[in-house]
């Protein structure tokens, strides 16, 4: 009976490289697109403020913060930071932190009808934010990163 050794060498080169890219989390791009979806989901909040005095809305604002290790958060606000501070408007001044969370706390469903205003409305800004609006853009731009897609 004969035996035969065979003897191969396998190259890892390009999985190690890919392993190592996957490992370092989201890249730039996957965070430039986690802002422009931050940034349209910033404008529906935008669009669904109450405004009597414009104070609320013009208190709103948006920011992306990149962490460690490919970390990303997105944050939307509405009425400062504490110590709220008056929020500038065309109207009278109002403590946009305090009428923040009033407002909140008396929204309506998101799109409801608002037979009082014969309108449709929203107090609470994020309540189309909280139906998972813009979800699907957060994990489309995920899978583009994992796939490996510039």
């Amino acid at each position: 009976m004969s035996r035969v050794k065979v003897y191969g060498i396998l190259d890892t080169t390009d999985a190690d490289r890919e392993l190592r890219r996957i490992g370092d989390g989201p890249d730039a791009l996957t965070h430039l697109r986690f802002e422009a979806i931050l940034t349209d989901q910033f404008q529906v909040t935008q669009q669904a403020v109450h405004i009597i005095t414009g104070s609320l809305k013009a208190s709103g604002t948006h920011e992306g913060i990149p962490g460690d290790d490919g970390a990303w958060q997105g944050r939307i606000r509405y009425g400062g930071e504490p110590p709220y501070q008056t929020a500038p408007s065309p109207g009278p001044a109002r403590d946009a932190g305090a009428y923040a969370q009033m407002e909140q706390a008396r929204g309506i469903a998101w799109n409801d009808y608002d037979y009082d205003t014969d309108t449709y409305g929203n107090h609470n800004w994020m309540a189309a934010l909280n139906t998972g609006y813009g979800q699907d853009q957060y994990e489309e731009a995920i899978l583009a990163f994992l796939r490996g897609e510039a």
